[in-house]
This record gives C-alpha cells, sequence and structure tokens, in this order.
C-alpha cells in the first residue's frame, strides 16, 4: 500500500480558524500525514489549533535572533519526521528552512509567503538590500512559493524576478463557518458598553503597527467628528505603536473617544459590533479581517493593497482609500457613517462574494493538488 505525503508546515504561532489551521484541518488525511511546528502557543487564549494534527510546540518565539535556534529546530523537525514536503509560513521560519535545506534533503520546499512589499515600504539602503538578498536566497532555495494574492504574485515576479512557473496564488483558505457572535446579545452588549451615546462605531482590528495606517485613521476621525460628535473608534489589536498612537489620539482630542481594547477572544463581536471597519494599510499580503468582516456583512474601507483590490472590486462591496490620505479616509468615513443604506448594500454584497466566491474548500484542493504534482516533479520513491 503507497504511504501517505509527509508534510510538515512550520510556523510561529497558529490560531484556530486561522489559514494555516483552517488549510490543516481540511487536507484529505488518506493522502497527507501532517504535522506541524510551531514557536510558541497560541497568543489568545481560546485559539488552540485543532487536534486534528500533529503539533510540536518548540516553545520560542520563531524571530530574526532566534533563527540559528529555530533552523536547528527545523532540522530536528525533518530527522524525526523525513517529509516529503516542507511548508514554511512568514519570513524568518524561511530564512531557516532555506538555511536548513542546504544540508537537510526535502524532496520539496515551500514558502508560504504571506507578507507583501514591506522590505521596500519599511527600509531604505544597506538594511533594504540585505533583506532583499535573505529573500532571493530564500527564493532560489525553494521549490514553489504560494502567495494568496494577485499583487504579491506580481511584485515576486515583475520586481524580485522570480521565475513565473514558480509562484502560485492561492487565496486563503478561511473557515468562516464558526466565526459568529459569541452569543445572541453579545453584540448588543458590546456596542452599549463602548457607544453609551449610540453614536457610530468604527473598528479597525489588526497589530499596531506602523504599516497598518492606524494613524491616518485616528487623523480622519479628527475630521469626522466636527460633524459626528459622537463618533468612536475601536483599535483592536496590540502592537508597538500603542504608545505613539494613544499620544496622537490625545493630540487630536479625540482620546476620550479611541478604544484601545487591546488582544480580543471575540473578534467577530467586535467586527458585528462595528458600523463600519477600517484597514488603512500600507502594506497588506492578505488582509483576513477583510474577509471576515465581510462575512459578517459589515461595510469596509480599505488601501488597494492585499486582497482589497480583487475583493472590494470597483467600490461593490467597500470602499477603496488611497494609501496614506487621511483626507480620502475622512471622505469615506463621513459617507459611510452618514448613509446606512450603503453600509448595508455594501454589506450584503460583500457577504455574498465571501459565501460564494471564497469558500476553503477552494484553497484547499488547490493546496493539494499543487503539493502532489510538484511532488511529482521529484525524484521522491
Amino acid at each position: 500500500m503507497k504511504r501517505r505525503v509527509r508534510l510538515l508546515h512550520v510556523a510561529g504561532v497558529v490560531n484556530s480558524g486561522d489559514f494555516v489551521d483552517s488549510l490543516l484541518r481540511g487536507l484529505d488525511t488518506s493522502i497527507f500525514d501532517i504535522h506541524m511546528l510551531v514557536g510558541e502557543p497560541p497568543r489568545r487564549r481560546g485559539c488552540s489549533p485543532s487536534v486534528s494534527y500533529g503539533t510540536t510546540t518548540a516553545g520560542y518565539p520563531f524571530s530574526r535572533r532566534h533563527i540559528p535556534r529555530l533552523a536547528k529546530s527545523i532540522h530536528t523537525a525533518i530527522q524525526s519526521f523525513s517529509p516529503d514536503i516542507l511548508h514554511a509560513h512568514h519570513f524568518d521560519e524561511n530564512v531557516a528552512a532555506a538555511l536548513v535545506t542546504v544540508i537537510d534533503h526535502v524532496p520539496v520546499y515551500v514558502i508560504g509567503r504571506h507578507y507583501s512589499d514591506h522590505v521596500y515600504t519599511l527600509t531604505t539602503g544597506v538594511k533594504r538590500r540585505a533583506l532583499l538578498a535573505v529573500e532571493a536566497f530564500c527564493n532560489w532555495r525553494a521549490t514553489t512559493i504560494i502567495v494568496p494574492t494577485e499583487e504579491v504574485r506580481r511584485l515576486l515576479v515583475e520586481r524580485q524576478r522570480v521565475p513565473a512557473s514558480k509562484v502560485t496564488c492561492i487565496p486563503y483558505a478561511l473557515d468562516l463557518e464558526g466565526f459568529r457572535p459569541s452569543a445572541a446579545t453579545a453584540v448588543e452588549s458590546l456596542r452599549a458598553a463602548l457607544t453609551p451615546d449610540s453614536g457610530p462605531l468604527v473598528v479597525a482590528c489588526c497589530r499596531l503597527n506602523h504599516e497598518k495606517g492606524l494613524d491616518l485613521l485616528l487623523r480622519a476621525q479628527a475630521v469626522v467628528t466636527q460633524r459626528h460628535p459622537r463618533l468612536r473608534v475601536a483599535l483592536v489589536g496590540e502592537g508597538p505603536a500603542r504608545e505613539s498612537l494613544e499620544r496622537l489620539a490625545a493630540e487630536l482630542g479625540t482620546r476620550g473617544r479611541v478604544i484601545f481594547a487591546g488582544w480580543q477572544t471575540n473578534v467577530a463581536d467586535w467586527l458585528a459590533a462595528a458600523d463600519v471597519v477600517v484597514q488603512p494599510s500600507y502594506s497588506e499580503s492578505y488582509c483576513q479581517v477583510l474577509i471576515e468582516a465581510l462575512s459578517l456583512g459589515r461595510a469596509f474601507a480599505m488601501t488597494p493593497v492585499g486582497a482589497a483590490p480583487e475583493v472590494i472590486g470597483r467600490d461593490e462591496r467597500g470602499v477603496l482609500i488611497p494609501r496614506g490620505d487621511a483626507a480620502a479616509l475622512a471622505v469615506a468615513l463621513e459617507r459611510l457613517v452618514s448613509e446606512p443604506e450603503l453600509r448595508a448594500r455594501l454589506g450584503s454584497a460583500g457577504r455574498q462574494y465571501v459565501e460564494t466566491r471564497l469558500q476553503p474548500a477552494q484553497s484547499i484542493r488547490r493546496h493539494e493538488q499543487l503539493y502532489l504534482s510538484t511532488l511529482r516533479q521529484t525524484d521522491r520513491p
């Protein structure tokens, strides 16, 4: 009897229902023997991944300063599991994985490219050249590279000169079946707590990093508040930019109407409570919260990065705003806050798009086909 294909995934953290967990839970276990190497337990309580696949927790963060240690962990996992396919996610994990493939033979090495043009927008000079050289090494070592959007595919092929045959675009396999408010009264209770004066609520749900453009949202809020003084903005997430964002809100005079919610396990409650969900990012590879919010029928405003151009279209299922333009964001927010009929129409169209075009089974089957077809081209016994 032919043995199953051994598939080893590597990622720093895997939460229940995220794109890696959804993919691994959906793969055909009669074909694939799946194992997961993670750095740390889930960041948020209640977000442990499914137990339908084996998991090894290394016990330390998969970060740049731990790359030698991570390489050793991947080497140990390869020696123990003998994978046919190594699929590493994110930048640091792939630096370590690419180094390991120099000494450990793995028939197929897959890069999961989950970031966009950060190297161009956040770095300059020697640092940029060094990161691009490292990326080029990883891309060269990889058998194939999976990206979530055409934007990232174009960046690799046109700007970094990766052979087009090496890059495949597959949207994330997001299982949103259970992505619903935690209780029948949860949304109503949350809104009552966040907006006691029944004003409009704008939610941004992401890591508080510079590239998320949240400073633009706060500046836009200050403008819109002149006509909608009850407007509140909730920032759901944590990150290194929190302190500077708190200072900015204080300077703009809106600190009392900005809610810094921190990490939340009930993200669906926060998104469902919003009148408008905003993601004014300078850079995204995909933007999971876009799909999650649309699945709940929320109106969404976002910059044309990641999956937004493909999913939102020509303002058919949301509103696209220029990158780095607080004034344009203010105009979009003003319109969305003022027009409930528009919010309802966009939310309905977005939900229908997710339900018909972004089913996880489609993405999972494409991963399976790519794994098997790539493996057939190797010398696997």
